[in-house]
């Protein structure tokens, strides 16, 4: 349909060429850019297992620093169990989650040293991303992080939904980083990927647009929601939240639990 873009449609035609063996197919199977569990998870929920880390991959490939910075695990899973979203403007916000989004990237800014990031808010903010589903949700973490109202938010572009095209990462201030959607996102990556969740619905859960969302973290990615919840009712969210045993997992029930052990994990002695 019109909604399909042309590279989706013609990839479809070659995987029923494909499977009528009328073409010959074969599946790249390396990668140069993620951490090792990331592209694990990347793996298991998209490539059926079979995605692996180059051969030659090593610490100057990686960027001049530890892929697994944070005690041997490059993934945070923050399973929060408050906030609830809301419909605005035919889109979700969850404003709860949008508050962990900004004490998360406050608490990752306090310890970029230890992410092996550089010192200046500018350069940080370059090297760091944010995704949603959603464009209020991004707007609502925009507003976070410029500490403003919704409506006051800087460098938010409006876009006409309708439209076949999204407008360009929004970021709006000087040392924020870039919060989009992962039609935004394709073909960007980050060091460090903040991935809020906000609302399950069929949109957020397409696993086509999930795996945008995972794959766009080289070093370090953070996943933000009702985690637990959603993994009891999609099957594309079972498969990220098994994957914990993998990550650092952090329950919560108040965003002050989200501090506090959010600022143990990273020896953060203050907030």
């Amino acid at each position: 349909g019109y909604g399909r873009s042309c590279l989706e449609r013609a990839i479809d035609v070659v995987k029923d060429r494909r499977d009528r063996g009328l073409v010959p197919f074969v599946m790249l199977k390396e990668q140069w850019r993620m951490a090792p569990d990331i592209r694990a998870l990347v793996s298991a929920l998209s490539y059926d297992g079979m995605l692996r880390d180059a051969a030659r991959m090593d610490v100057t490939s990686r960027g001049g620093h530890d892929r697994a910075p944070l005690f041997g695990k490059s993934i945070i899973m923050i399973n929060i169990s408050f906030g609830m979203p809301q419909m605005v403007d035919n889109s979700k916000r969850n404003v709860e989650e949008a508050n962990v989004v900004k004490a998360v990237y406050d608490q990752l800014k306090q310890r970029r040293d230890k992410l092996g990031l550089p010192p200046s808010n500018d350069a940080f903010a370059d090297r760091l991303g944010i995704v949603s589903p959603y464009r209020a949700q991004n707007r609502a973490i925009l507003a976070k992080l410029q500490g403003v109202d919704e409506d006051e938010v800087v460098g938010f572009a409006d876009y006409n939904s309708s439209s076949a095209l999204e407008p360009a990462l929004d970021g709006g201030v000087d040392g924020l980083p870039s919060v989009g959607t992962a039609h935004q996102y394709q073909g960007s990556e980050r060091d460090v990927i903040i991935m809020s969740a906000c609302h399950l619905s069929a949109f957020a859960a397409d696993l086509r647009l999930l795996n945008v969302k995972l794959s766009r973290a080289k070093h370090l990615l953070v996943i933000v929601g009702r985690l637990e919840q959603f993994a009891e009712s999609n099957q594309h969210w079972r498969t990220i939240w098994q994957h914990r045993v993998h990550s650092h997992v952090i329950n919560a029930g108040t965003l002050e639990d989200v501090k506090q052990k959010m600022a143990k994990l990273l020896g953060v002695h203050s907030y």
